[in-house]
């Protein structure tokens, strides 16, 4: 089975919305998520557990295995939790209240700082909703060690609540909360999907494919802009 879900990020602060538009095909078991026209691409393969990273711009390509990133993910949650910002502490370590309205399909994770409202729809076939759980998992934990990211666990939350109702996001909305100032920021995912990949799809998935070739291999943490050190060299390299 062939499966396609795309996502357009929007990030609203202040008077101006930001947007990123991706494409996540899965294709034979691997997951190639594409952002904008092709300028990065993330291949995620379940089965040998690694998750590969290819940036046309800066021609740069690393890969991760799953099991090491999970570590690094844990690592900068119990840094979180000293974190200054409450929002980020409660993301790395608070407890997370679910409730679902049947009615209008919401579905909400929330906490004092920190709000997910999901709005929901059930696939055709509960193993879709389940696919589209395990890429937005390893998405939540990529993104918790990219710099200013969120500690995974809060998205975890409103992902396993979504797949125990055999759910996928059409929208998800995020709403941080300054104790301080009482400002809140508000984040926007639209999602789209697609359950069966068409024949420009399959051409753009073998155009992507050819990206890492193009790359010059580096650490994960110099992908990401960290200073290495030999530990990430390690994880980047096996």
């Amino acid at each position: 089975m062939a499966a396609l879900f795309s996502r357009r990020i929007l990030a609203a602060r202040d008077a101006r919305q930001a947007s990123a538009a991706t494409t996540t095909y899965f294709q034979d078991g691997v997951y190639y998520d594409v952002r904008g026209e092709g300028d990065e691409l993330m291949t995620f393969d379940p089965k040998t557990g690694r998750i590969a990273l290819a940036d046309r711009n800066r021609r740069l390509r690393t890969e991760i295995k799953t099991d090491d990133l999970a570590r690094l993910a844990e690592r900068f949650r119990a840094a979180a939790r000293k974190h200054g910002d409450a929002a980020i502490r409660f993301a790395a370590s608070g407890k997370f209240a679910a409730s679902f309205d049947e009615r209008s399909r919401e579905l909400t994770v929330a906490g004092a700082p920190l709000t997910y409202r999901a709005a929901c729809e059930r696939p055709g076939d509960a193993s879709d909703a389940e696919r589209c759980r395990e890429f937005s998992d390893w998405c939540a934990r990529l993104n918790s060690v990219h710099r200013g990211g969120l500690p995974a666990r809060a998205r975890l939350a409103l992902n396993e609540e979504l797949a125990r109702r055999e759910m996928v996001p059409t929208t998800v909305r995020l709403t941080l909360r300054d104790e301080r100032s009482a400002k809140e920021t508000p984040l926007r995912s639209e999602h789209a999907y697609t359950w069966r990949l068409s024949t420009d799809d399959l051409v753009r998935i073998a155009r992507a494919k050819k990206l890492a070739a193009e790359c010059k291999p580096v650490s994960f943490a110099e992908y990401l802009g960290y200073e290495a050190t030999p530990r990430d060299n390690a994880a980047a390299n096996h």
